[in-house]
This record gives structure tokens, sequence and C-alpha cells, in this order.
């Protein structure tokens, strides 16, 4: 006997014989070999021997290795591959064996006699998405049973809810967040201040963030009349446009997973210096905008294409004049989506009514909406608790809750380097204000 030892010999009948073994080695081939010196049979013919038997000794039962992707966090698409590893091939393992809360049972498959896959679909909004496995008839191939019982769980959103990243990612950053957008270095002044000199240092602490961690980025912003390179209004007409097209196409080809971009921003509320180098009002009104897309949609690649405007929310004749613009834009077939920036001085005072109208009569353009620069600070416009988180609990669930918004960025959200003050949702010593408490009690933001 190798890597055991021999136990009680029993004679069981003059052909039969039996052995123990015992002490076997955890993992380890147990041999047993014959030998036939001195066997024979009663009419003396000898035994030869050699006959051998092999068996790997295992008494260790499979366990669960590991969840891929792991527990915790949150994710937002659907149907979402979970793949599940155990220590060692078992068999009896099936979708039977696994229970999914606040989700249903996709595709099973088995990829390996290790290593299984399940899909869940239909996962309810903002909740907490559980996997728990059984282990009823589940063994490994030496017949030791798996004990079941290991979870997993995952928050379930939608859409993403993101934030800008200034010149460093906070600490607490991927506590809350999902998306990314660069607060001021996407901005042409901030890029090109020196004419052909491209500086894209602060944009690209937001854009690596976003890479490196598998979140959308969205740039802000190509064609703006506020942030502009002082340089573009001293050239001729034909060197401006020629300046804003090679802008365009020196950000694609240097940030290639951009995944939506704010193409214009603010074609009603800020006038744009150089807009008459791009073609003016011209027939539509708006060929300024219509060219900006144009060449936008030649170097995008498979970035969205937006507009993003503000003061669209609560002033229905803004709304009306944006809505001119996005079908001019649609019959050119060159926008992807409505981008509306949803600050402070335009949604402190509004209505869960008012919110809603505004969301309706944007979504009826059949465009997706993203909420783009939002913050809040509330009816008292001082930094108040209370009218902050009142606020949010009036508006928030409507602009999430619509069918057309597809995604939301915070415009910032800690004290001290928020863009709107009194609209942080940290406060001064890092603590989470009311509001922000009540976005992460809903599954709003954080599961990270």
């Amino acid at each position: 006997v190798t890597n055991a030892t021999k136990g009680t010999f029993t004679a069981v009948s003059g052909s039969q014989y039996t052995i123990q073994i015992t002490g076997p080695t955890q993992g380890a081939g147990v041999q047993v070999t014959l030998s036939g010196a001195g066997v024979t049979d009663n009419a003396g013919n000898a035994y030869a021997g050699g006959d051998g038997w092999i068996r790997t000794y295992d008494s260790i039962a499979p366990t669960l290795s590991s969840f891929s992707p792991a527990s915790g966090g949150h994710f937002i698409t659907a149907p979402y591959t979970l793949t599940i590893n155990f220590s060692e091939t078992v068999v009896g393992f099936s979708a039977a064996k696994i229970t999914v809360t606040n989700a249903t049972k996709g595709t099973f498959t088995a990829v390996s006699g290790s290593q299984y896959a399940i899909q869940l679909a239909n996962p309810t909004d903002r909740s907490n998405v559980q996997v728990t496995l059984s282990g009823t008839g589940v063994t490994d191939n030496a017949g030791n049973a798996y004990a079941g019982g290991a979870g997993w769980s995952k928050i379930y959103r939608s859409k993403f809810i993101g934030c800008v990243i200034a010149d460093s990612v906070p600490a607490t950053w991927n506590t809350y967040w999902d998306q990314v957008t660069s607060e001021n270095g996407g901005k042409w002044g901030s890029v090109e201040d020196t004419r052909d000199t491209m500086n894209y240092g602060s944009l690209n602490v937001a854009y690596n963030h976003s890479v490196n961690n598998g979140f959308d980025f969205k740039e802000h912003c190509l064609v703006w009349g506020s942030q502009y390179p002082s340089w573009i209004t001293s050239l001729s007409a034909a060197d401006q446009r020629a300046e804003v097209e090679e802008w365009i196409a020196d950000y694609f080809s240097t940030h290639p997973d951009t995944a939506l971009v704010d193409v214009v921003n603010e074609p009603i509320k800020t006038s744009c210096p150089f807009a008459a180098a791009l073609g003016g009002a011209g027939g539509t009104g708006y060929d300024w905008v219509v060219w900006s897309f144009q060449k936008a949609k030649i170097y995008a690649g498979g970035a969205k294409c937006l507009i993003n405007e503000y003061g669209t929310e609560n002033d229905p004749p803004v709304r009306t004049t944006y809505k001119n613009i996005i079908n001019i834009l649609k019959g050119y077939g060159v926008i992807d989506g409505i981008g509306i920036q949803c600050h402070s001085f335009n949604l402190d005072y509004m209505t869960a009514g008012q919110m809603q109208t505004c969301l309706d009569d944007l979504g009826g353009l059949g465009l997706p909406i993203y909420v783009s620069e939002l913050d809040i600070k509330g009816q008292s416009g001082t930094n108040n608790d209370t009218t902050q988180r009142a606020q949010y609990q009036a508006l928030f669930p409507v602009i999430y809750g619509h069918s057309a918004v597809k995604g939301i960025t915070f415009w910032g959200y800690e004290y001290g380097v928020i863009w709107q003050t009194n609209a942080e949702l940290l406060n001064s010593s890092g603590a989470e204000r009311p509001a922000m408490i009540w976005l992460r009690q809903q599954n709003y933001v954080g599961g990270n």
C-alpha cells in the first residue's frame, strides 16, 4: 500500500479477501499492488502477482471560490451575467440550485465542471439583487457534499448617476458615483489656452479615472460661447472655423473612449463670438450649431452627441426655442441626446409637477435626456439641511423615474469644491448632509 497504511486484513473465503486502508494522504493516489510470491492455487499453480489498484483520496468538500463580479457595489446593465466559481468540479449543480431575489433567472450555462454562469434578468430598479446557492444534491466527484448557503448581492440602477471631477479625484468619489465628467478640464479654453498647444492634464485626471474604473466618460464641452481660447477672436472667419474643427478632431483622437459629449453648450443663453465663422444663423437660424454637430459626428466614433442648456427646466419659452434647435438637429440626423443642466438657480423653487412637465415636453422629442449639471441648495438658498433635502425629495424621484432620462450627472458634491456654494452634499467635515443620506438610503447613489 502506497500513500496509506494497511489496516485489518480479512480472509472472507479462499478466493476473496479484504483489507482496510487507513490514514490515506489527502489528494494523493492511494495504490495497492499484489505480490505473487508464494501464492498458488490448490494444484500448486503460481499466482504471477503484479495486479494493482489506484484511487485518489479526497475528503474535502467543494466550496465556492468566488463570484465574478464580486459581491457589493451596483450595476446598471441588464441582463447581468454572474459567474459562479467552485473550488473543484461539482455534479448536481443547476439553475434550480440558485435562488434570485429582486430579479429573475435568465440563461444558465455550465462553462465547465467548476464554473457556471447565470444571467440576472428584469432586476427591480434601485433594489438589492441577491443570489443564494443551495447545496442540496451537489457534490464533488468523490461524493463530498457542497454545503451551500453562499450569497451575493449588488444594487441595481437603471441609469448612471455620475459627478464631475476637477483637478484630482476625491477619496470618496467612487463611494457614490459611476459616471465621470471633467468639470473644467475639457473646455476648449482650458485645453488650448495657447494656440496649437494642447494641455489635457486636468481633463485626463477625470478621463483616466473613468477608463480605469469602467465608468462612462462625458466630454464637456466642444463649442461654447464662454471659456474658449482668447486668441480665437482675433482670427479670420476661415481660420476660426479651421481651429474649431482641429480642436474637435484632436479631442476625439486623443480620447477614444468617450461615451458622451456636449457638442454645443448653451446655444440660447450664451452668445458665441465665433458663431458667424461656423455658419451663423443661416437658413435654419442655428446653422452654426448644425455645423458643430456635423463636424463632431465625423470624429466622435461611438460617442453620443448631445446638446446642453440651462433654464429650460422652469422657463417654457426658452424650452420652446430649445426644442426648435433640437428638431433642426434631428432633421440633419446629427443629435443623439438632450442635456438639461438642472442647476440650483433653476431648481430650488420648482415643484415636482413643473419638473414632470419639463421632462414630458422634452421627452416628447423622442431622444434620451441627460441631466448634466445637477445641484440643489433648497428653497432657503442658504446652507439649510432641511430645505435642501426637501427639494431633493420633491424633484429627484421625478427626474430619476422619468423614462426619457438615461443618466444624471451632479456638478460637484464636496464642501469648498462645488461650484454652487451651499449646494454641497458633504459638509465641511466630510460628513453626509441629510440630502445625501436620503439619496443613499433610497439607493439613488452609493452601493459602491
